[in-house]
This record gives structure tokens, sequence and C-alpha cells, in this order.
């Protein structure tokens, strides 16, 4: 072949490798996440395995979004899942006081070679604060629940309700899941506003064969009547997102 040509060929080759190199790294998307600080506020003293909250990234990745604790305040307080971003205590000691506390950790999420830290804060306040308006003492004891209430497939149980603070604490299945789904019994804490307003934050709602799931809703109570109608979401977990997979309407009645 004629040195001229191999030369021209060359040329034209190296040409194309570079162009197609050059769009090649053009074309390559930088990993961007976003992870907002988490603040959790409670009434109660916090217990070792309580869900306390859950940190969620987002990215534009495709991969799953790792999460690892970069620094705490104190130390061995939290731990997070890898995976989930379920934040959990792990040594329950530093909460049982009645003063109020802090524990300050920071998060780290990673995919690809990308990172971002976000700030967690859980608070656990002093005990017994709260409105002085609001009796929550009706509320602690047997507590009657209607589930699936103005449908054809109401149904009325009971679960145990422990008053603290502003806060409701409800252990049983109230959102009603059923035997052979909810094989436990759930621990759900509802928080009495000034306003009468109920709020439910979103929560771990760990049944036996329903891991891992979440709760959140809002609601209305009336102080005269101890009454408490509640719009409860479960939300389920998928690629680092929540999201809803089932709504349920429910009635409490506290003692008289």
């Amino acid at each position: 072949m004629n040195e001229n040509i191999k030369k021209s060929i060359y040329i034209i080759l190296s040409i194309a490798t570079i162009f197609f190199q050059s769009c090649s790294d053009d074309d390559t998307m930088e990993t961007i996440i976003d992870f907002p600080d988490v603040e959790k506020t409670f009434y109660y003293n916090l217990r070792a395995n309580d869900v306390v909250g859950l940190v969620s990234a987002t990215s534009n990745a495709s991969e799953d979004i790792n999460y690892t604790i970069l620094s705490q305040t104190p130390n061995d307080i939290i731990s997070v899942g890898r995976i989930n971003g379920e934040l959990t205590v792990t040594d329950d000691t530093y909460f049982q006081t009645d003063d109020k506390v802090s524990v300050v950790v920071q998060v780290l999420a990673s995919v690809n070679n990308a990172t971002e830290s976000a700030t967690v804060t859980i608070t656990k306040e002093t005990a017994g604060v709260c409105d002085p308006l609001i009796d929550s003492s009706p509320w602690n004891g047997v507590l009657n629940v209607v589930s699936n209430i103005d449908t054809n497939f109401e149904r009325t149980f009971n679960i145990i309700g422990q008053a603290n603070g502003c806060d409701i604490v409800l252990i049983g299945d109230i959102f009603d899941l059923g035997t052979g789904i909810c094989d436990q019994a759930p621990v759900t804490t509802i928080t009495l506003n000034s306003n009468n307003t109920v709020t439910v934050l979103t929560q771990s709602y760990t049944c036996l064969n329903f891991i891992p799931s979440f709760i959140e809703g809002n609601g209305l109570y009336n102080p005269d009547t101890n009454i408490m109608n509640l719009s409860l979401i479960l939300l389920e977990q998928n690629a680092g997102e929540l999201l809803p997979i089932g709504i349920n309407n429910i009635r409490i009645t506290a003692n008289p």
C-alpha cells in the first residue's frame, strides 16, 4: 500500500478515535445526590432497637445508595441501615433520663463515586413537656378501634395505649393488616396537638411477614368525647423511596 495512503488512513483513524472519545466523555453523566437533613423529636424515653427515623437520599444514578455514619455525638447511640436508611437506637442508656438530650449524627450517602452528607438530630424532650390544655390520660389503657370506617369492611378490635406527654404509644396492629401478615404487635407513636389534631410522623411499622414497611397519617380528636379519627397511610420502601401501598381510615375510642 502506498505510504501516503497509509499515513492518510492513520490520520483519519486517529481523528475518529479522538472524536469518539470526546463524545464518550461528554455523554458521561455526573452523579448528583440530594440528601436532606433530618430532625426528630420524641417525648418519651427511647429504647434499644427503636426505629427513630429514616434518612433518604435521591440521585440520578440507577444503583442503590449506601448509607454510613461519619460521626455522632455522643458516640455509638444510633445506627443506620446501609441500604434502607433506617435510624435505630443501639444504646438506649443515654435516653433514660427526664432531662432533654440530643444526638447529632453525620450520615454519608454514596453511590458510584459521588458522596453527600446530611445531619440527623434526634431529640428526647424533657419528660412531660406538653401543652397544658391537652389531657392524654384517657388514652392510657385498652382502646377500642374500628378500621375501614364508613365501608362494608368495618372491623372492631382493641389495642393498648400508653400516654406519655403529648404522645400516645399504641401497641397493636392499628392498620389492621390481619393475622398472617402482621403476627406481632407494632408500636406506633401518635401526637396530640393543641388544636385537636393528631399527627403520625413517618415511622417503622414492623410486622413479622411485612418488612420493611412504614406508617404515617393525621387526623382529629375530640377531647370531650375521647374519640379520634385517623387517616393512615402504609408505605413500602422501594429503591430508596417510600411509596404508599395502602390507606385505612380508623376510629379510636379512649377510656371515658
